[in-house]
């Protein structure tokens, strides 16, 4: 942005000297300023009416942001026909669930828990994990150990005790296998579980049962052998859940800094607090519309669409400064408020609605992308594009129409507006 302000200052003077713009199209620019006419005359006569009837639906769509929801779901990234997709289900079709979800067994380093005790907690942490619906294989190092001798027999005590030894023996081959690590200060122990990969599985709800199914058994066993088990849920589902809850997280975030930091500059462009605060209200329309919208008919925002609210604000503020750059002009000049917003209309409302349809229709060459977030993203920031235009359009002159509009007129303005 900052190479193009400056591109803009330096180049394009001396373009326009070598090759002036002509204006021929007069009969496009009557007719274009017929509508500004009609639209100026309609937002003064109504102007408490449209600002009241604005800042209520602000409000209204935006409670619906409390309830909107994420999604990263595989089958959403791509288009329903995507050969990911049907890679994804042939593999799952044929061999199994593809989602992995980890489920780590740590035991302190310095234990006096017998390996075999050890092994046995993994089995049962892995059979809880197995009660999970959701969860259709498991794999640990019980997988690739025989039963663990049961009873009080002194065959069943023999058997156990050479058991023991064996797998003493054999632990590298479980730390080489990648089911047992060790370093010094725990031994982790891997239960490696699948669940689909293009199934609707709520990711909160599955990670909450899954806990829930083990909480109790480590619980247990830690009582048995009277020495504290931690337990880790890691792999892709925890991490795509932490990943919605940051896109949520992050939006909020992005979106309030953003928009403190627009709302300074504009106090600061304008010299007032109050006029930056009510500059603030068409450029907040955008984005409150838009996603309390989708929070109202539980639209989920991916990647793609989280981004699209701060971008919004930023090129929704320039209409905005360029609207109220023409009115404050022409009230330094001695207008009126009416005829310094007919007179705004005349001035920059063409250029407001040409440099908004053009960046958005420019934003359309994403919505050809095989990635969905990617098209989602173009839709998103040309729905909004067009949103802050009509905000600018509309509800911003009826702010300045009405008594909110005072706020933008200095007490030492003259009287008495040039031709």
């Amino acid at each position: 942005v900052a190479t193009t302000l400056l591109l803009l200052f330096l180049l394009l003077p001396g373009l326009m000297e070598y090759w002036p713009v002509k204006t021929r199209q007069r009969k496009a620019r009557r007719a274009m300023e017929t509508v500004w006419s009609w639209l100026a005359e309609r937002m003064i006569r109504r102007a408490t009416l449209v600002t009241g009837l604005s800042i209520a639906l602000i409000i209204a769509s935006g409670w619906g942001l409390f309830s909107i929801k994420t999604s990263i779901k595989l089958r959403a990234l791509f288009p329903p026909h995507d050969q990911v997709l049907t890679n994804y289900a042939w593999l799952e079709q044929r061999l199994g669930p593809m989602v992995p979800v980890e489920v780590i067994v740590h035991f302190q380093a310095d234990s006096q828990v017998d390996i075999l005790q050890r092994v046995a907690v993994v089995q049962a942490v892995a059979q809880s994990v197995r009660r999970v619906e959701q969860v259709k294989g498991v794999l640990s190092a019980n997988t690739f150990m025989p039963p663990i001798p049961e009873g009080t027999s002194t065959r069943q005590v023999i058997r156990r005790t050479v058991m023991s030894k064996k797998l003493s023996q054999e632990k590298a081959r479980f730390v080489e296998a990648r089911y047992l690590y060790e370093d010094n200060e725990r031994q982790s122990w891997r239960i490696a579980a699948r669940v689909p990969a293009l199934s609707d599985l709520d990711y909160e709800g599955f990670l909450a049962e899954l806990k829930q199914k083990v909480a109790p058994v480590v619980a247990t066993a830690s009582v048995t052998i009277e020495e504290p088990i931690d337990v880790t849920v890691t792999g892709a589902i925890p991490l795509i859940y932490q990943t919605q809850r940051l896109l949520l997280a992050d939006l909020l975030h992005s979106f309030i800094a953003a928009f403190g930091i627009v709302g300074v500059v504009l106090m600061i462009v304008l010299r007032s607090v109050r006029a930056g605060l009510v500059a603030m209200i068409p450029n907040l329309f955008p984005t409150a519309v838009v996603f309390g919208t989708m929070g109202w008919l539980s639209i989920p925002i991916d990647l793609g669409s989280v981004m699209t609210a701060s971008i919004a604000l930023g090129i929704a503020v320039v209409d905005t400064l360029h609207f109220l750059t023409w009115y404050r002009r022409e009230i330094a000049a001695g207008c009126e408020p009416r005829e310094a917003i007919r007179r705004c209309y005349r001035h920059c409302a063409t250029a407001m609605l040409q440099t908004s349809v053009i960046c958005g229709v420019g934003m359309l060459a994403f919505v050809f992308s095989s990635f969905v977030p990617a098209s989602r993203f173009a839709w998103m920031v040309l729905i909004l594009l067009m949103t802050a235009l009509f905000a600018d359009l509309v509800i911003l002159p009826a702010l300045l129409a009405g008594p909110l509009g005072r706020v933008f007129i200095a007490k030492s303005s003259k009287l008495g507006c040039r031709p």
